[in-house]
């Protein structure tokens, strides 16, 4: 689903109304946003810096089924990343 004005002002009004960021969070998931979707809402209606925003959905209850895979993934990234560099060390 697009980021549409209309779903950040939805939630705009929610965090108005004192619904917490996981309430939103499951707002935006049942809408059909990504992670990162719904990260740049959080970011996007002054809710959150980057850093906080991924810090509050990667480890939001509503994102608990991708979590692991997430991390699997995040850990595979750095160490490939860690190997390169090694590899373009000169000896």
């Amino acid at each position: 689903m697009p980021i549409t004005p209309e779903l950040m002002e939805q939630c705009r009004q929610c965090f108005a109304q004192g619904q917490s960021p996981d309430a939103v969070i499951e707002y935006l998931r049942r809408a059909g946003l990504s992670k990162m979707e719904s990260l740049k809402v959080f970011v996007d209606i002054g809710r959150a810096t980057p850093t906080e925003a991924k810090r509050l959905i990667h480890l939001s209850p509503v994102w608990k089924d991708a979590f692991k895979q997430d991390e699997e993934l995040h850990e595979k990234l750095t160490q490939h990343a860690k190997d390169e560099a090694r590899a373009k060390r000169p000896e």
